[in-house]
């Protein structure tokens, strides 16, 4: 398995829901327990030097067009040996937007781009579990930042949606951030810091990435 490229066409369109057959097939477990090894960071995807355990993963992110995703997160935003298997996922309800809950946003289908994004507090989300029974994850962002903006990265993935999308269309600044950058990043996000020293010019930076051309001339240094 490997990541799609950051301009394939599956990235950019909704995912298809799994049927309750497919949910029960054999051939579904089996691309599911594929997802699972690179999520669990048990197997490395093509091209990736080391296997690395991921806070979440999306079917579509491998070219698999199902609407299914795994989480490695807990309640608590602890890293879990028992991810959770999101099929069909979607946000029913969403509450809190007075008290909205910032974090920062990487991903492999947007590579070296890191955004910020801010959510409302409260988010339920209603999925089928692998035995295709409804399930219910409550969260209070509060507590748990990481699993709330996880979850919806994960389900914005099988929208069709990523995060640099969501920020073209608020107008909100997407850093470059490349992989040996990412711990320098993240301390200054918790300091409360919101520059950093490159962003891409926005849409047209995006808009070149996602159709492969090199997008790096639309990169900004700022001082």
């Amino acid at each position: 398995m490997e990541f799609l490229p950051a301009h394939h066409e599956l990235l950019s369109r909704p995912a298809k829901p799994v049927s309750i057959d497919t949910l029960h097939s054999q051939g579904f477990r089996d691309v599911c327990a594929e997802v699972h090894d690179v999520a669990s960071g048990q197997t490395a995807p093509k091209g990736q030097t080391r296997p690395r355990r991921l806070v979440g993963a999306a079917a579509v992110q491998f070219g698999i067009d199902l609407a299914f995703a795994y989480v490695n997160i807990t309640e608590g935003g602890e890293w879990t040996d028992k991810l959770r298997l999101m099929i069909n996922p979607r946000v029913t309800h969403a509450r809190g937007s007075y008290d909205p809950v910032e974090f920062w946003h990487g991903c492999f289908s947007a590579p070296d781009l890191i955004t910020i994004v801010a959510l409302p507090r409260f988010m339920t989300v209603d999925y089928l579990n692998e035995e295709g029974r409804l399930a219910l994850l409550k969260i209070d962002g509060k507590h748990d930042p990481r699993l709330l903006h996880v979850a919806w990265h994960q389900i914005n993935h099988l929208r069709g949606i990523r995060h640099p999308d969501v920020a073209a269309k608020e107008d909100r600044p997407v850093f470059v951030v490349y992989a040996n950058e990412r711990e320098e990043f993240h301390l200054q996000f918790s300091a409360g810091r919101r520059r950093w020293r490159r962003t891409l010019e926005m849409p047209a930076g995006w808009d070149a990435m996602k159709q492969n051309h090199d997008w790096r001339q639309y990169i900004r240094e700022t001082a």
